[in-house]
């Protein structure tokens, strides 16, 4: 028994170095491992990133969205959120910060702060646990006390937009349950577990291999003593993305951006789903994608004869969403 503190720090330091090498290698080679989870069917409406080459409206911007926030200890004196508040004061940044609502209480005034420098909130349960495994009702449950504690904050008539699963643990009766409130389940293509490792330039430096034009970057709020790290880990991701000419704003403030212009490739593919799904809709698309599309439009063209444009702009969406290797 004395043993076990022993073996579970040298399988923590493990599980950090397997995290550690995974998302190393990933980024040099210009992967967003994220994105991949858009291939299964409960993600095909998650909001990953834009693509600038279909939204040219959002280059020079990113997403930047801050998860657990905002203090979980029992003393409130150990959050940091003013600190992180300044900082971004300090570069111009906006961000969406994903809440969880037995983090709020003895906190509110600092998340007021907050609201009124332009920042937005978004739904992240009441916890940092999975919630996939709860019965379908006592989500739903969660949810909505979630909810309701984060518009009291925003004020009358202000709703909230956005939802990310904790753990990105997502299941279809959390689903149904998130669009039933009008929530938007969303993700991002940037992250690299920066919750365990503690090297924040290592942290940092990673996320930005990631970053492009119309991203949505993933962190964890610093508290004292808990995840303290990300504090500087904001910090670098700040200065690197000034150095990039990358402003951060909202996720609202990214879609709105991305929905100022029409996106033509979409229109593109779904044009091409029409048709049958032939693979040579468009020049320069990579393999992977004409194939995607080929296999989607000959399945739903059986399933249902002629694909309905409705259909095909979806499926095309969620081609977009899960591949972005070209």
């Amino acid at each position: 028994l004395k043993l076990l503190p022993i073996h579970f720090c040298r399988c923590l330091r493990s599980c950090t170095r397997a995290m550690w090498a995974v998302w190393d290698a990933t980024s040099r080679m210009g992967l967003r491992p994220t994105t991949w989870l858009g291939a299964a069917p409960v993600f095909w409406d998650t909001l990953f990133n834009y693509s600038s080459s279909k939204h040219p409206a959002v280059r020079g911007h990113v997403a930047l969205t801050i998860d657990d926030g905002l203090c979980r200890q029992q003393d409130k004196s150990r959050a940091l959120v003013k600190e992180v508040r300044a900082l971004l004061r300090e570069h111009g940044a906006l961000a969406s910060f994903m809440l969880c609502s037995d983090y709020l209480e003895g906190v509110e005034e600092e998340a007021r702060g907050l609201l009124e420098d332009g920042h937005e909130f978004g739904n992240h349960c009441p916890r940092d646990r999975e919630y996939a495994s709860l019965p379908a009702e006592e989500f739903e449950e969660q949810l909505l006390l979630t909810n309701t504690a984060v518009e009291k904050l925003l004020g009358e008539g202000r709703k909230v937009r956005w939802f990310r699963a904790p753990q990105a643990k997502y299941t279809t009766s959390m689903k149904k349950a998130v669009d039933d409130l009008g929530l938007r389940h969303v993700l991002g293509d940037a992250y690299c577990d920066d919750w365990a490792v503690e090297d924040a330039e290592w942290v940092a430096n990673t996320m930005l291999r990631q970053t492009d034009h119309g991203s949505i970057l993933i962190m964890h709020m610093p508290e004292k003593g808990f995840r303290e790290h990300t504090l500087e880990v904001l910090r670098l991701i700040l200065e690197g993305l000034e150095q990039r000419g990358l402003r951060a704003v909202t996720l609202s403030t990214l879609e709105s951006l991305a929905e100022q212009e029409p996106n033509s490739q979409l229109s593109r593919i779904s044009r091409s789903l029409s048709a049958g799904g032939t693979s040579a809709y468009t020049p320069g698309v990579s393999w992977s994608r004409r194939v995607w599309c080929s296999i989607v439009g000959r399945v739903f063209r059986r399933a249902g004869g002629q694909t309905t444009s409705r259909r095909s702009a979806t499926c095309a969406h969620r081609i977009h969403s899960c591949t972005r290797w070209q």
